[in-house]
């Protein structure tokens, strides 16, 4: 009987301990679980973020490719007309209007209408001869003596024979021959590039960024969606020290955005695609959330699980250790009341009939 006492003593003083382990292991399943989605979502908003580095820099590469091979062929098909027999005679003839130069000066305007529909970007192609006091384009055949047109073509002339430049919210891709010649003896041919349309092709790297076109210097620009001047002198910043392209996170005017560019080589430009990393991470934040409900949940199950266990299991437990330490005391009396029909119940009236049957046999004795 006394070890009986000291094994009931016992069992009754690890009750408590057995289910403070219970719930120990259970809340840290739970928190495994949460940590484990934590990680999982830190590592896949690592994966998306570096999806998004490299999208956003392959939609500004195929727009870098497209332009360059855009400006490519203009240089050569305007070389190739400097170069053409039609233009080195009319830069040599007189004012006379004969029938081959009228001839040259069709074949040239043809050969203009050519270039201009390799790309829809292009607004204008025109050939500029001094000596002859004449421009030939794509869209009117012919002026002469025009001087606004005239006046436009020199303006746009000092950035360099071969180079792009922007004049008047356009891009402009001239070129000369001789290269080192002047005046009179200079045959000159440019192209213009809608400024417009070219913020449409802009456009295609990202509609939600503000993508530009600029010069290396960030002076002049084309560009699409808002650009304000708080991103702009940021930008212009940036072009100051960073020449060879990539993807780097700034803070403009307090929002914090995402800025990938390339060079245009060697036409001495830049593209830029610069977006709020809010409206690239939309994803990665309902992700954020969603895992942050996922740990609120386990939390919230954890919380309720402690006072559930405690009313199913904890109490009914430590109500029939009571009557069996009521029973050790040899108290025949005890009995437990109870109601419940689950498998608490079926032990407290199994202790039931066990006390009533030791009674019997006590009185019997």
């Amino acid at each position: 009987m006394c070890a009986a006492k000291n094994t009931l003593a016992e069992s009754g003083g690890k009750k408590s301990s057995g289910y403070k382990k219970i719930i120990s292991i259970f809340v840290l399943c739970i928190l495994a679980v949460g940590s484990i989605a934590y990680l999982g979502n830190q590592a896949g908003e690592k994966i998306i973020r570096d999806g998004l580095y490299q999208s956003q820099m392959a939609n500004i590469g195929f727009c870098e490719t497209m332009l360059n091979d855009e400006f490519m062929i203009l240089y050569e098909q305007q070389n190739r007309i400097l170069k053409d027999l039609s233009a080195q005679e009319l830069l040599l003839a007189d004012d006379e209007i004969t029938y081959a130069r009228s001839a040259s000066i069709a074949r040239l305007s043809d050969e203009l209408k050519i270039l201009a529909s390799y790309h829809s970007n292009i607004k204008e192609c025109g050939l500029y001869i001094p000596s002859a006091n004449m421009i030939i384009n794509n869209l009117t055949f012919l002026s002469v003596n025009d001087r606004e047109k005239e006046a436009d073509i020199r303006g746009f002339m000092q950035n360099g024979n071969g180079q792009l430049s922007f004049y008047g919210g356009d891009l402009i891709f001239y070129m000369s021959q001789p290269r080192n010649g002047g005046g009179a003896n200079q045959l000159i041919i440019y192209t213009v590039i809608d400024g417009q349309k070219l913020k449409n092709t802009l456009a295609m790297i990202n509609p939600r960024a503000v993508n530009i076109l600029t010069s290396m210097t960030f002076s002049d620009k084309i560009y699409s969606g808002g650009l304000t001047d708080g991103v702009a002198a940021g930008l212009e910043t940036m072009s100051e020290t960073h020449r060879e392209g990539g993807v780097f996170e700034r803070t403009f005017s307090e929002k914090r955005y995402w800025v990938a560019f390339t060079p245009l080589h060697p036409y001495g430009l830049m593209i830029y695609s610069c977006v709020e990393e809010a409206a690239m991470t939309r994803n990665l934040q309902i992700l954020n959330l969603l895992s942050a409900a996922l740990f609120a949940i386990c939390i919230c199950v954890i919380l309720a699980f402690i006072p559930l266990t405690q009313r199913i299991v904890y109490r009914p437990v430590s109500r029939l250790i009571a009557a069996f330490e009521e029973l050790d005391k040899g108290n025949l009396d005890v009995k437990i009341e109870f109601s419940r029909k689950d498998e608490f119940g079926y032990l407290y009236h199994v202790f039931n009939e066990m006390t009533q049957s030791m009674k019997v046999r006590f009185n019997q004795s």
